[in-house]
């Protein structure tokens, strides 16, 4: 848990009630949250939506760092052509429905 937090960037928003955090920490309190198990495939459903831009650089830049260093398969919606440049090295895209 140690390293993920330090990966986030929470060191000094673990103690805080939830409800003080900003989205952006929140989405991040929810990944650390996700990825305790170290899972092998992250399902992440637009992470970045919402956020403000330094959030989504921030969530964007630990998505590519948690797929690297774990060799993590990761599988993302996204209507950021941001998000799908950044993470993504097969895109799949579905048109009308």
């Amino acid at each position: 848990m140690g390293e993920l937090v330090e990966m986030l960037t929470l060191q000094d928003k673990l103690n805080q009630p939830v409800r003080k955090l900003s989205l952006g920490e929140r989405m991040k309190a929810e990944l650390l949250a996700a990825l305790v198990h170290r899972p092998q495939v992250l399902f992440l459903d637009e992470p970045t939506l919402g956020l403000d831009v330094n959030a989504q650089v921030s969530v964007r830049e630990f998505c590519g760092e948690y797929n690297q260093r774990y060799d993590a398969t990761v599988l993302l919606t996204s209507h950021y052509m941001a998000d799908i440049t950044a993470l993504c090295q097969q895109v799949l895209l579905i048109y009308q429905g």
